[in-house]
């Protein structure tokens, strides 16, 4: 290929034509559609056809610097193959575990004539375009559940889930490129498990998670949180990868083996700055020893980077061992969450504090299990509300240092109106664990409660330091940033977010962000992928897309949710019509309290408080006395 930049030439492949300037795929004169980023993918894969082209690179060259996983790539490479139809497989083939061949004889380049339309951003570029088609998410072997606590989940609900397509040129949350990371924060990789059966995943992880447990406790070390950390496959990882995306100086990455009673723990830090190794051993105990295994696993890693952890008094006996087993399986599957797990992992935790009473971290995970299953799959916040208080309430005189349990003693607190004791023990946890990102994101869902958008996002910026591939702190800290008026932050965070979980439905979060931004006929391509309801027709009107009319008013105005009257209200306050605004608003509040349904109260009580658009209804008197009528306030 020439050295001429490749937004100025029509490629030409098979029967197909990219014509990169206008960001279109051509088959036999019709435009096929594809997301910005697969286009990005396909050219480049175009640029350097019939050779193999590493996932690394194919990364490095479409997102540069920015923050995704593999999974991201991959959808990337479905939407190509799905765009390309029966021709997909055979053009476009995978080489397994290192990356793709564009199976094409000649890539013809020819110079484009008139092109009216906008080009393909590439990475670095500051004006995006929106994403279209949320696709397929990467397996994750371990993202941090949205029902983990009362503020923290319940906003997570009002959200749901967020969009990246692309970069703007500044993004206040990314540091700079080449910019070192700290010097004593790492990264725990999920340990492999290399049992003789292989069953043993979810004492691998578990292990790998109680590790991180016992190293964050150290203020002298950055543990990042294993939501992220154990994006990253174990047996696949590229060292150098992790570390840029994580930003640790360290790596540690380990192997269980389980067989019978005996275990064999090996485990390796590794500097990533040097790709060297400056520590490894290998634990062969009796199971019954677990404890004291997973214990100095930590306590050994953090001398090797002379740093020092409290010291932690285990159980040695045969029913200890058998609980943590017990706890470790219903962890996995309280992370993991497929259909009847929830209830399955309830019954291991149930199990193990019968067979360990003195575990605390079992008390805590078992009041999680029942918030969890009552919100997620029952729709009943209250299910066994009193045995969380009192699994809570052991947990803590256990270990009353445990951040975890008092987060979700304050939802307890909250859920039953007991709003000064909610405050006090969630200051409680923060004074013990001010760099936990659970902690640090209940504290945030108070603020914008209390009505401090600003002081929410710092603490959500806080907590993606240590939790950097959560999509759903993205996509959160999108909303938080929308409410507080900054449209283009939250359109970078929305479309990162995106790149993490790809199959998400983001479109209408994207839409408004540029909508607001005045980027109209953006916001009518992102809001042509909103699903057909109260949203898709709120942006209808919004946008002036037809039809728009009073067939759509009605529509709208005859769905009987406080959804819907919220979107109303902000179709009114962008109209200049306040009254109505406010009618729509109280409308909607007399809908949330008759529902008499905490999460539902809860998810429209932070949508009425961010909502970018009802922001001309903050000076006018009304708007405190009706903040005052809201459910949680």
């Amino acid at each position: 290929m020439s050295g001429q930049d490749a937004n100025d030439r029509l490629y030409t492949f098979g029967e197909f034509t990219l014509d990169a300037d206008r960001g279109v795929l051509r088959r036999a004169g019709t435009d096929i559609h594809l997301r910005p980023k697969s286009l990005e993918v396909l050219r480049y894969l175009v640029e350097h056809p019939g050779r193999l082209v590493g996932k690394g690179e194919l990364m490095d060259a479409v997102w540069g610097s920015t923050v995704v996983t593999e999974g991201s790539l991959t959808q990337c490479i479905i939407d190509i193959r799905r765009a390309m139809g029966n021709e997909g497989q055979r053009l476009l083939r995978t080489v397994p575990r290192r990356g793709f061949i564009l199976e094409v004889p000649h890539s013809h380049a020819s110079e484009a004539v008139q092109r009216p339309s906008t080009p393909i951003p590439r990475s670095g570029d500051s004006t995006p375009v929106p994403a279209s088609d949320p696709g397929t998410a990467p397996a994750s072997g371990g993202s941090t559940t949205p029902l983990l606590v009362a503020a923290a989940l319940l906003l997570v609900t009002a959200i749901a889930w967020w969009a990246l397509a692309g970069r703007e040129a500044t993004d206040p949350a990314t540091p700079a490129a080449g910019t070192p990371p700290p010097a004593n924060s790492i990264a725990v990789l999920r340990f492999l498990d290399l049992s003789p059966a292989g069953d043993q995943r979810y004492f691998a992880d578990g292990l790998a998670e109680e590790v991180i447990h016992l190293l964050a406790r150290s203020p002298a070390l950055r543990v990042t949180a294993r939501s992220s950390s154990f994006v990253f496959e174990p047996d696949k990882a590229d060292i150098s990868t992790v570390a840029r995306q994580l930003r640790v100086a360290y790596v540690l990455e380990g192997s269980v083996r389980r067989a019978n009673d005996d275990l064999r723990i090996t485990a390796q830090l590794i500097d990533a700055g040097t790709n060297t190794h400056v520590w490894s051993r290998t634990y062969d105990r009796p199971f019954e020893r677990v404890l004291e295994l997973q214990r100095d696993v930590a306590q050994d890693v953090a001398a090797a980077l002379k740093v020092a952890i409290a010291p932690a008094s285990v159980a040695k006996s045969t029913e200890a061992a058998q609980a943590q087993d017990l706890f470790l399986l219903g962890r996995y599957l309280f992370h993991r969450q497929t259909t009847g797990d929830l209830e399955a992992a309830e019954r291991h935790l149930e199990q193990a504090v019968k067979l360990d009473p003195s575990h605390a971290r079992a008390w805590t995970a078992l009041a999680g299990a029942y918030a969890a299953r009552g919100l997620g799959e029952l729709g009943d916040s209250s299910y066994r509300l009193e045995d969380q208080r009192r699994a809570l309430e052991h947990a803590l005189a256990l270990d009353p240092e445990l951040a975890e349990a008092l987060v979700r003693l304050s939802r307890y607190y909250w859920i039953v109106n007991r709003p000064a004791d909610a405050r006090a023990t969630l200051e409680q946890a923060y004074s013990l664990a001010p760099d936990d990102p659970l902690v640090l994101w209940s504290r945030s869902s108070r603020a914008i409660l209390d009505g401090r958008p600003d002081d929410a996002v710092a603490l959500q910026r806080r907590a993606i330091e240590r939790d950097p591939l959560s999509a759903i702190y993205r996509g959160n800290l999108a909303l938080t940033l929308l409410g507080a008026g900054k449209p283009r932050e939250a359109l970078v965070e929305l479309r990162r977010a995106r790149d993490l979980a790809p199959r998400q439905a983001l479109d209408f979060d994207i839409s408004r962000a540029l909508l607001l931004m005045g980027r109209m006929d953006e916001a009518r391509d992102a809001s042509m992928d909103v699903a057909e309801g109260p949203r898709r027709d709120q942006l209808r009107i919004l946008l002036a897309e037809p039809p728009a009319g009073a067939e759509v008013r009605e529509r709208l105005q005859s769905d009987p949710s406080a959804r819907s009257r919220l979107l109303l209200a902000e179709i009114a306050a962008l109209e200049k019509d306040p009254d109505a605004a406010f009618a729509w608003l109280e409308e909607a509040v007399q809908r949330m309290q008759a529902a008499g349904d905490d999460v539902t109260e809860f998810t429209a009580a932070v949508e009425v408080r961010l909502s970018p658009f009802l922001r001309p209804l903050h000076d006018d008197p009304r708007w405190e006395r009706l903040l005052a009528q809201l459910p949680i306030s």
